[in-house]
């Protein structure tokens, strides 16, 4: 795709480029007529609302089409309706439904009709906004909510997941009741993707893997195999090669691996290996589909059930060496690599770091 250069250029500030153009490409591809649901709270339409469609305005020139929803009460509130007023005429296309009749079908076609003026839809559903998520789920499985506060707040500080399946310690009632929103509508339709985040960081949470918001999601299913013979080779290799955009020189590093922590999908893989010093992890990758959904930390949270201390190295420029940074009890930079440790004494971090350094590389140069 072709971006302008103006448009690259606010997209540089929002994030890599590598992802950008990868999420660009994946809504863009949908095969429905919103890419996603925005659904602002009533604070965050009246007090975001030139941010939000500064928003919509750009994804716009970026052929991205994601729809408006207002329901329940707030639906029918003044300060509401003035959100898609006539000053925005040439950038929304406003529509009010009432239920229940075939409103999904009336839903998608209203959405086709905008989509082709080139317009944004905004839907004032008269309906509580848990029937109108499951009603234009019919057009898009992404909703993501606005609110000024931002993502989740628990007692530990913001949260990047939320598992609706999991106690949690909010940090007020407000929190606990957006969560239990969250996953009653999860419990209806797990394949919905639901999201909250600020209004005025909503483009950092649609174009980068780290988002900017809070995500609902189950954790995700981590199996873990002693042998190789028990995994899917072809389907790990797969994984292996896509995430770290090169090819394995050969199998070697494949056998060496004694344990395997696999996400049910091969979304997701963590390789562990025996070596003098300790445990090696030799391989964390993660889907580019999936990045972004908390699998890392769930693999993550499989590795340390089991092996609480293990070390690894990755090439300095990483994309995700500040998370790595955050897990690990420690780090030393070592030419081209920074090596990490968990859990290790003090007296083997000198061989961890020779053994890194003098390790050769399992693939092809890029």
């Amino acid at each position: 795709m072709m971006i302008e250069q103006t448009l690259r250029l606010l997209l540089d500030g929002v994030g890599r480029s590598d992802e950008y153009e990868f999420y660009l490409n994946r809504f863009r591809t949908y095969d429905a007529p919103c890419f996603s649901f925005l659904v602002p709270d009533l604070e965050a339409a009246v007090q975001a609302r030139s941010s939000i469609l500064a928003s919509l305005d750009f994804l716009r020139k970026l052929e991205l089409y994601p729809g408006i929803l207002f329901a329940g009460l707030s639906s029918s509130d003044p300060r509401t309706i003035s959100f898609g007023s006539s000053i925005q005429e040439d950038l929304l296309l406003s529509i009010e439904m009432e239920g229940p009749g075939l409103i999904e079908s009336r839903i998608r076609r209203e959405a086709e009709l905008a989509r082709r003026e080139k317009k944004i839809p905004v839907f004032y559903l008269r309906m509580p906004l848990e029937k109108a998520v499951h009603a234009c789920a019919r057009v898009t499985n992404r909703f993501q909510f606005l609110r000024v506060q931002g993502p989740i707040q628990t007692v530990s500080g913001p949260a990047p997941y939320i598992d609706p399946h999991q106690a949690h310690e909010f940090a007020s009632i407000q929190e606990s009741s957006f969560s239990r929103f969250a996953s009653g509508v999860l419990l209806q339709d797990p394949s919905l993707h639901i999201s909250l985040c600020s209004p005025y960081r909503l483009l950092q949470e649609i174009f980068t893997v780290k988002g900017a918001g809070t995500i609902f999601r189950p954790r995700s299913m981590v199996h873990s195999y002693t042998k190789l013979e028990s995994v899917d080779q072809e389907r790990l290799i797969a994984l292996l090669e896509s995430s770290f955009g090169r090819r394995l020189r050969d199998l070697s590093s494949l056998h060496r691996a004694s344990h395997f922590y696999i996400e049910e999908n091969y979304r997701g893989a963590v390789l562990l290996e025996p070596a003098e010093p300790g445990w090696y992890l030799s391989k964390f990758a993660v889907s580019t589909l999936a990045r972004g959904e908390g699998i890392a930390q769930d693999l993550w949270t499989a590795v340390l059930d089991t092996h609480s201390s293990v070390f690894w190295r990755a090439k300095r420029g990483n994309p995700i060496e500040r998370w790595y940074s955050r897990i690990a009890d420690g780090f030393q930079r070592k030419g081209m690599w920074n090596v990490y440790w968990k859990n290790l004494s003090l007296d083997r971090i000198a061989d961890v770091i020779r053994y890194c350094e003098n390790r050769p590389e399992d693939f092809d140069p890029s």
